[in-house]
């Protein structure tokens, strides 16, 4: 069995808002995520990435902050370093730089990359309308989101490293169809994005939010994950997050805890085992 090189944590889409509002069991994310925490800390995993979405679509933006506070202040007990992914719902009242403000991220920047130990992690930002501004609310549709050219050209550079590199975007990159035509929660121009991974040769996996249910599939040899849903459970118990190990030939162990399934190191099928969430009591 190949050596682990490096572990880390993955969440996605928490949707917080107390009370609920578009998402039923929204109100019970806070203590999922402090479930979550918990055990990121207990098997000290030294980094993880939020795939976006922490907070639910709320247009007063002051209701936002306050919820966005709450996710940072839960999210600061985890010992290790948490990087964040931009959600849709995560910037389209609040903005993007102020987003990265109140969630703690050590970045800035809105897409970037980081190299921890011999991986390559590049984290995308997909909230873009065509015409490459930024999405605001009221003047998008979460189903015709974008990579501007910019970026997918600063993507083409990223890539040109030696070691093995994953990539992280809210929205999915996959070519999932739904009713004859390209799945709504995919970026519109994914192929670009596709076209650009596949030619570099680096790239292991990639790993998505935005798809609620979650799903899994392999693209030329690249498995392309979407995290099941924080929010999807209908109970503190039924939560959703995983645990990836990077192997030195190349391939990846998905843990999934709660909802979200593990997967075969070589990401072509699903072995269809979860594991309890570990309940935390607050």
């Amino acid at each position: 069995m190949s050596k682990t090189i490096i572990r880390f944590g993955l969440f996605a889409d928490m949707h917080y808002a107390d009370p609920a509002l578009t998402s039923p069991h929204s109100a019970l994310s806070l203590a999922k995520l402090g479930s979550c925490i918990d055990h990121f800390n207990s098997t000290q995993v030294p980094l993880a990435f939020n795939l976006g979405d922490s907070v639910e679509m709320i247009k007063e933006s002051s209701l936002k902050i306050r919820y966005l506070e709450m996710v940072r202040k839960a999210c600061a007990r985890y010992s290790g370093i948490l990087y964040a992914v931009l959600g849709n719902h995560d910037v389209e009242t609040v903005g993007k730089q102020k987003f990265l403000s109140l969630c703690g991220s050590p970045f800035r920047e809105t897409c970037y990359s980081v190299d921890v130990g011999k991986v390559r992690f590049i984290v995308l930002d997909g909230n873009y309308n065509r015409n490459g501004a930024d999405i605001v609310i009221g003047q998008y549709q979460w189903d015709d989101l974008w990579l501007p050219e910019k970026q997918l050209q600063w993507l083409a550079k990223e890539l040109q490293t030696d070691m093995p590199v994953i990539i992280l975007c809210h929205e999915c990159l996959d070519d999932a169809m739904f009713e004859g035509a390209m799945d709504p929660h995919i970026i519109r121009n994914s192929a670009s994005a596709r076209a650009i991974i596949e030619k570099s040769g680096k790239v292991i996996a990639v790993f998505e939010g935005h798809y609620h249910p979650g799903r899994m599939m392999s693209l030329n040899g690249i498995p392309y994950i979407a995290v099941t849903s924080m929010v999807l459970g209908e109970s503190r118990e039924k939560n959703a997050y995983a645990f990836v190990s990077v192997k030195e030939d190349g391939t990846i162990e998905v843990e999934g805890y709660g909802m979200q399934p593990s997967y075969h190191p070589d990401a072509r099928r699903t072995l269809c085992q979860t594991h309890p969430s570990p309940e935390r009591i607050l």
